[in-house]
């Protein structure tokens, strides 16, 4: 039986995947690799200057679980919301960003990588309230005694954050960064861009949009037969034929999706 599965197949891990496999076509050899992406309310509201564009048990799993990174050639794991920095995102702003554990099945498509790390991107001072809360245990699963009351920290905290982090329009964007460096002929950096927005007139949001369509897309090519592979294919491996990534950013670009690409 010709059977195939493609793993991850959405925005991040998904689509950052495909821009790491297309890198490594151009490049030959790839040595680092940092991915920065963010789902973010074009009109962030006080104080956590962020609103939930899904699951919000996913959003606290991402800030409490640890990150798979590659350091010196090494995978290892880190906490989440660690490795925090700032960089200006051109049509947004000043960002901060922070580890998280996204990049999926990159470290096992590319051992010899040197350096690796996916960081998510919020609005300034996100990051420490949110790691202020994992510190504190409020991300645990395991039950405390309150009043003779069983209660799971977590639990409690998603209900509590549920709406703080539910203020505000809907409006969001996407912001999307993969920078990857490689040797052609001499140490290159190329780096593939999205910006995003709400779809008022299907009132589709920017995350939505992002995660549905790489994943259409590759469906599209499973369906039309055009893919060879058979097994568990990941879609770094997919994006490394040119006619196949060229596939998925026609389709991205049919539904307004316009991606930043190397000259």
């Amino acid at each position: 039986q010709e059977n195939i599965i493609v793993p991850q197949c959405g925005v991040a891990p998904g689509f950052t995947n495909m821009c790491v496999g297309d890198a490594s076509r151009r490049l030959g050899t790839i040595t680092k690799v940092r991915v920065f992406v963010g789902g973010l309310p074009q009109r962030p509201t006080p104080p956590l200057n962020y609103r939930i564009v899904f699951s919000l048990e996913d959003v606290i799993n991402e800030y409490s679980r640890p990150a798979r990174i590659i350091e010196y050639g090494k995978e290892k794991l880190v906490d989440a919301l660690s490795g925090r920095g700032f960089l200006n995102f051109p049509g947004v702003g000043r960002l901060e960003y922070f580890i998280t554990d996204g990049l999926g099945s990159l470290p096992r498509s590319f051992p010899n990588v040197r350096e690796m790390n996916e960081y998510t991107l919020r609005y300034p001072g996100h990051a420490e309230m949110m790691n202020t809360l994992r510190v504190l245990r409020f991300f645990d699963n395991k039950e405390v005694q309150v009043n003779g009351l069983a209660i799971t920290p977590r639990k409690l905290s998603i209900a509590l954050l549920k709406g703080a982090m539910s203020l505000g329009r809907p409006e969001d964007l996407l912001a999307l960064r993969v920078e990857v460096e490689g040797k052609l002929g001499k140490k290159t950096l190329i780096s593939y861009r999205i910006l995003d927005y709400y779809d008022p007139r299907g009132k589709v949001s920017a995350m939505a949009r992002t995660t549905a369509y790489p994943c259409t897309s590759i469906a599209l090519l499973v369906g039309q037969r055009k893919l060879r592979s058979v097994g568990v294919v990941p879609p770094e491996r997919i994006a490394k034929d040119l006619q196949h990534f060229g596939f998925v950013l026609s389709r991205l670009r049919s539904r307004g999706v316009r991606v930043g690409m190397p000259s």
